[in-house]
């Protein structure tokens, strides 16, 4: 099931900043050239082919960045969803065609379509599994009379006034009524959910085989229940004079839940998911024996547990930012390294582009295979964190474990220092704080200037904790030797002096949280301060459609 899709396609207006973007460096190419000497057509012709390479590759940067913002993507995916329970949506097709008298009615006599649907549903109503339901009246655009419900009782009350006069609007687009009774499920349902269509399958618009697909692929079973006969039989249209000749569409529904069944069965194969396991099309004949149990038995899914519980894997668009985003990357540095090649190539004295490029041709194996313990480590930092935002301090712990094994490994300093300080942080929140202590008296001077200020600050904060005035004056006043700027700093070093007799909780109340300087000249403490971030916060906290039109409305 190949599908496109692009959800934000106002994100496209964004490639009108090219238009400025290429004017103002042609604007500027025309006046650095001015100043350059006019025999000098090498160095004009290195600079503009410098200029026009970058700008080259950066539009194609901005370009793919364009295309993840805009959500663009292309192919399937299919995502198991836990499901419990039934959420049925009845939708009753009360189009003046469901008005034909070609029903037997188990007397020797027939009634109308829409009579036969009325005893039918309260028959069904009796032995169905306890479910919410939905009643959506298809006839126009569609109307939901009855939102989501476990009372049945309000479905009973509207059968006896079914009929077409219920919608004045002509036509009789089903499809649109399926839609509008699938938008009655609630938005994080985990019921099997089952949309149940009581029609003879005459249509105006043709929108049957699209909304089934749609359903289908986001995990709602179609149910189409057929009613009348298969011979044609004349009615009167809407208008009262025109005479229509109408008939239950019976290959018409199962030509559409075949090739819709076939085309999941082709997305499903060979991923070992079970027919069990993914949203069906049905077209079962109403007046077929039997028909009521075979509907209770779709319901349940084969299941004698009437609240059946199990996974149903959902059909959802293969979403390609990441693809988009990666090639921007590379475009980006493609345009700096392409740059600089021309300086180096033609012999300038451009040790800043030698620079740049070594770095880049040394790192570009390691972007490409991650297989390095350095990469791994700065991975578990980054799941830690996530968990620790999580407030999964379990999980952070282990992550920060593993990292602080690679860091050893890899004999990574960075990493290492970085690792034993989140691990620190962790186990500050909760609650081990010897072991806090233990953590951050092991940051050396080879950390970062803001991480050793953070865990001076904070070793400082938990010896006044612990009623250790002397040791917390002594951390606070080194992490004033690292940064003599901070005010919290100061003013916890002066409480630590005066050593006033205050229990540990009323401490930690008056001490104010560490603050990091940022170190933005580093791309890597990016990834590693986000703990610390989090980490300060909690201090502080401490502290303080389209309408349906036909010409004959049958």
């Amino acid at each position: 099931m190949m599908t496109l899709a692009c959800p934000r396609p106002w994100a496209f207006i964004g490639l009108l900043f090219l238009l400025p973007a290429w004017t103002l460096s042609l604007f500027w190419f025309f006046q650095v050239k001015n100043y350059i000497p006019m025999g000098n057509k090498q160095t004009i012709i290195g600079f503009k082919t410098s200029l026009f390479n970058r700008l080259f590759f950066w539009t194609l940067a901005w370009i793919m960045i364009i295309f993840a913002s805009s959500g663009f993507s292309w192919g399937t995916k299919l995502v198991p969803v836990q499901q419990t329970g039934n959420a049925i949506a009845f939708v009753f097709d009360v189009s003046w065609s469901m008005e034909a008298k070609d029903v037997p009615d188990g007397r020797g006599s027939v009634m109308s379509r829409l009579d036969a649907v009325g005893t039918y549903t309260y028959s069904l109503l009796d032995v169905l599994p306890p479910a919410d339901i939905s009643v959506t009246l298809a006839k126009g655009d569609g109307v939901t009379v009855v939102p989501i419900t476990s009372d049945t009782n309000a479905v009973t009350a509207l059968l006896p006034a079914l009929s077409p006069q219920l919608i004045t609007t002509v036509g009789s687009s089903i499809g649109s009524g399926m839609e509008k009774a699938a938008a009655t499920f609630p938005v994080f349902s985990v019921a099997k959910r089952t949309v149940m269509v009581f029609t003879d399958g005459e249509e105006t618009d043709g929108k049957i085989k699209e909304v089934t697909e749609k359903l289908v692929s986001s995990g709602i079973d179609v149910l189409f229940l057929g009613f009348g006969a298969t011979e044609e039989s004349s009615i009167l249209a809407g208008d009262g004079t025109t005479s229509v000749q109408t008939a239950l569409r019976e290959k018409a529904l199962e030509s559409i839940v075949t090739e819709i069944n076939d085309s999941m069965n082709t997305l499903v194969k060979g991923k070992n998911i079970s027919s069990a396991s993914r949203a069906k099309a049905y077209y079962i004949p109403a007046q077929s024996p039997g028909s009521v149990f075979e509907i209770i038995e779709t319901l349940q899914n084969n299941s004698t547990d009437k609240n059946w519980s199990g996974t149903v894997y959902e059909v959802e668009p293969k979403e390609r930012w990441r693809l988009f985003t990666g090639l921007a990357l590379v475009f980006l540095i493609a345009g700096i390294v392409s740059s600089e090649l021309q300086g180096i190539f033609r012999g300038r004295n451009n040790t800043g582009g030698k620079t740049l490029l070594g770095i880049f041709l040394v790192f570009l194996p390691l972007m490409l295979t991650g297989c390095s313990d350095t990469w791994k480590g700065a991975s578990d930092i980054a799941k830690g964190t996530l968990s620790w935002y999580q407030k999964d301090y379990k999980n952070s712990a282990g992550y920060f474990m593993e990292s602080l094994n690679r860091a050893q490994e890899s004999e990574s300093q960075l990493l290492y220092q970085y690792s034993v300080y989140n691990l620190a942080s962790t186990y500050m929140m909760q609650g081990e704080n010897e072991a806090a202590l233990k953590r951050l008296e092991e940051i050396s001077t080879e950390a970062t200037v803001s991480v050793q200020y953070a865990a001076a600050y904070n070793a400082g904060i938990l010896y006044y904790q612990k009623g250790d005035f002397e040791k917390a004056a002594q951390y606070f006043r080194q992490a004033l030797e690292l940064d003599n700027s901070k005010t919290e700093a100061k003013i916890n070093l002066e409480l630590s002096l005066n050593k006033r007799p205050k229990q540990s909780s009323a401490g930690s109340q008056e001490l104010l949280p560490a603050t990091e300087q940022k170190d933005k000249g580093k791309q890597e403490t990016k990834l590693f301060s986000l703990i610390r971030e989090q980490e300060e916060n909690h201090w502080k906290n401490q502290q303080s459609q389209d309408s349906v039109t036909s010409g004959v409305d049958y």
